[in-house]
Protein backbone atom coordinates (compact mmCIF):
# COMPACT_ATOMS: atom_id res chain seq x y z
CA UNK A 1 0.00 0.00 0.00
CA UNK A 2 1.12 3.89 -0.88
CA UNK A 3 0.20 6.51 1.09
CA UNK A 4 0.91 10.13 0.30
CA UNK A 5 -0.01 13.03 3.06
CA UNK A 6 -0.46 16.50 2.36
CA UNK A 7 -0.65 18.39 5.49
CA UNK A 8 0.19 21.07 7.81
CA UNK A 9 2.67 20.42 10.49
CA UNK A 10 0.17 18.30 12.90
CA UNK A 11 1.00 16.39 10.34
CA UNK A 12 4.77 16.77 10.83
CA UNK A 13 4.63 16.40 14.82
CA UNK A 14 6.82 14.43 15.97
CA UNK A 15 4.69 12.17 18.07
CA UNK A 16 1.83 13.40 15.83
CA UNK A 17 -1.21 11.23 14.03
CA UNK A 18 1.79 10.18 11.17
CA UNK A 19 3.75 8.80 13.52
CA UNK A 20 0.64 6.49 14.52
CA UNK A 21 -0.20 5.45 10.87
CA UNK A 22 3.51 4.49 10.65
CA UNK A 23 3.29 2.37 13.77
CA UNK A 24 -0.30 1.04 12.61
CA UNK A 25 0.57 0.43 8.94
CA UNK A 26 4.40 -0.93 9.53
CA UNK A 27 6.00 -1.70 5.95
CA UNK A 28 4.03 0.16 3.95
CA UNK A 29 5.01 3.12 2.26
CA UNK A 30 4.23 6.50 3.80
CA UNK A 31 5.04 10.12 1.47
CA UNK A 32 4.67 12.77 3.96
CA UNK A 33 4.87 16.02 1.58
CA UNK A 34 3.59 18.02 4.38
CA UNK A 35 4.35 21.77 5.15
CA UNK A 36 3.78 23.50 8.18
CA UNK A 37 2.68 26.96 8.28
CA UNK A 38 1.02 27.16 4.81
CA UNK A 39 -2.49 27.33 3.56
CA UNK A 40 -4.18 24.30 1.46
CA UNK A 41 -3.05 25.87 -1.93
CA UNK A 42 0.43 25.00 -1.83
CA UNK A 43 -0.55 21.25 -2.14
CA UNK A 44 -1.20 22.48 -6.11
CA UNK A 45 1.85 22.38 -6.74
CA UNK A 46 2.14 18.66 -5.54
CA UNK A 47 0.10 17.62 -8.28
CA UNK A 48 2.35 17.21 -11.05
CA UNK A 49 3.37 13.98 -9.20
CA UNK A 50 1.96 11.00 -10.09
CA UNK A 51 -0.82 10.92 -7.86
CA UNK A 52 -2.26 7.43 -9.41
CA UNK A 53 0.20 5.95 -7.56
CA UNK A 54 -0.71 6.21 -4.20
CA UNK A 55 -3.57 4.00 -2.56
CA UNK A 56 -4.86 6.51 -0.22
CA UNK A 57 -4.19 10.38 0.01
CA UNK A 58 -4.46 12.42 3.53
CA UNK A 59 -5.03 16.12 2.81
CA UNK A 60 -4.76 18.06 6.07
CA UNK A 61 -5.01 21.78 6.01
CA UNK A 62 -7.83 23.23 7.92
CA UNK A 63 -6.19 24.84 10.54
CA UNK A 64 -3.72 26.82 8.25
CA UNK A 65 -6.38 27.45 5.68
CA UNK A 66 -8.36 28.97 9.07
CA UNK A 67 -5.24 30.96 9.78
CA UNK A 68 -5.18 32.19 6.12
CA UNK A 69 -8.70 33.24 6.30
CA UNK A 70 -8.49 35.27 9.48
CA UNK A 71 -5.66 37.29 7.94
CA UNK A 72 -5.46 37.44 4.17
CA UNK A 73 -9.14 37.09 2.75
CA UNK A 74 -10.52 40.11 3.51
CA UNK A 75 -13.34 39.99 1.09
CA UNK A 76 -16.11 38.06 -0.56
CA UNK A 77 -14.68 37.85 -3.63
CA UNK A 78 -10.65 36.71 -2.29
CA UNK A 79 -12.83 33.93 -0.33
CA UNK A 80 -14.63 32.96 -3.16
CA UNK A 81 -11.29 32.47 -5.13
CA UNK A 82 -9.44 30.49 -2.52
CA UNK A 83 -12.38 28.37 -1.85
CA UNK A 84 -12.10 27.62 -5.47
CA UNK A 85 -8.79 26.98 -5.44
CA UNK A 86 -8.77 24.54 -2.76
CA UNK A 87 -12.34 22.71 -4.00
CA UNK A 88 -9.86 22.11 -7.49
CA UNK A 89 -6.86 20.46 -5.72
CA UNK A 90 -9.43 18.36 -3.93
CA UNK A 91 -11.51 17.51 -6.61
CA UNK A 92 -8.36 16.75 -8.58
CA UNK A 93 -7.02 14.69 -5.56
CA UNK A 94 -10.72 12.62 -5.07
CA UNK A 95 -10.25 11.91 -9.05
CA UNK A 96 -6.85 10.14 -9.19
CA UNK A 97 -7.03 8.31 -5.58
CA UNK A 98 -9.13 7.40 -2.39
CA UNK A 99 -9.22 10.84 -0.92
CA UNK A 100 -9.06 11.21 2.83
CA UNK A 101 -9.83 15.25 4.83
CA UNK A 102 -8.49 15.67 8.12
CA UNK A 103 -10.41 18.22 9.72
CA UNK A 104 -8.34 19.13 12.44
CA UNK A 105 -9.75 23.20 13.13
CA UNK A 106 -7.96 25.44 14.77
CA UNK A 107 -8.55 25.17 19.10
CA UNK A 108 -10.81 28.39 19.37
CA UNK A 109 -13.09 26.63 16.53
CA UNK A 110 -13.88 23.64 17.81
CA UNK A 111 -17.38 25.13 19.08
CA UNK A 112 -18.40 27.64 16.74
CA UNK A 113 -17.08 26.29 12.95
CA UNK A 114 -15.29 28.29 10.73
CA UNK A 115 -16.07 29.16 7.03
CA UNK A 116 -13.16 27.01 5.86
CA UNK A 117 -14.63 23.89 8.24
CA UNK A 118 -18.41 24.25 7.12
CA UNK A 119 -17.08 24.35 3.44
CA UNK A 120 -14.86 21.49 3.98
CA UNK A 121 -17.64 18.98 5.43
CA UNK A 122 -20.12 20.27 2.43
CA UNK A 123 -17.32 20.09 -0.20
CA UNK A 124 -16.29 16.74 0.96
CA UNK A 125 -19.47 15.52 0.51
CA UNK A 126 -19.98 16.83 -2.95
CA UNK A 127 -17.10 14.82 -4.28
CA UNK A 128 -17.59 11.60 -1.92
CA UNK A 129 -14.44 11.44 0.24
CA UNK A 130 -13.85 10.22 3.35
CA UNK A 131 -13.28 12.65 6.59
CA UNK A 132 -11.55 12.05 9.41
CA UNK A 133 -13.30 14.30 12.34
CA UNK A 134 -10.99 15.72 15.50
CA UNK A 135 -12.96 17.30 18.05
CA UNK A 136 -11.73 18.11 21.83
Amino acid sequence: MKIAIFGTSNSLLRTGWVKGLNFALEGEQIDNFSIGASPGVQFGLKTNIELEAYDYIFFDSVPNDEEHFRWNLSSEEKIKKYLRCIEAILELLSNKTKLFIMMIPLKENFEKKSIIYKHRINFSKKIISNLLIVQK
